[in-house]
């Protein structure tokens, strides 16, 4: 989770969201 977070951190608000949606269906 952490992994996922640091990656959320370095990326703009905008694609933190489809990171987020991109980890959650994988």
């Amino acid at each position: 989770m952490i992994h996922i977070t640091n990656k959320i951190h370095n990326s703009s608000y905008r694609h933190q969201f489809t990171i987020l949606i991109a980890e959650f269906v994988n």
